[in-house]
């Protein structure tokens, strides 16, 4: 008997062992990929390579705002840091 994973976050069935399901990393929620149009190759390539991430529509939008703060965090941080080197140097 193949193993029920949870139910799909798009169309409410089950998402067993047997069926190409993924688990996003950040609401927890299956999905069959069929459901959000993963293809069979983005599939193989997410089970081989567990550095490449997918994320659901929802969590996508979390993770994008996340990551566009988190990049202008780091370049102020980098400016100030440069700001800071260079009145060093020149006084």
């Amino acid at each position: 008997m193949a193993s029920v994973c949870g139910d799909c976050g798009h169309c409410g069935l089950n998402v067993s062992g047997k069926d190409r399901g993924i688990e996003f990393e950040i609401c927890d929620r299956w999905y069959h990929s069929k459901c959000v149009n993963v293809s069979d190759d983005t599939y193989k390539t997410l089970k081989t390579y567990k550095t490449v991430h997918w994320y659901c529509e929802g969590c996508s939008k979390g993770v994008t705002k996340l990551l566009e703060n988190y990049s202008k965090s780091s370049k102020t941080s980098r400016i100030q840091a440069c700001t800071q080197r260079t009145q060093c140097i020149t006084t």
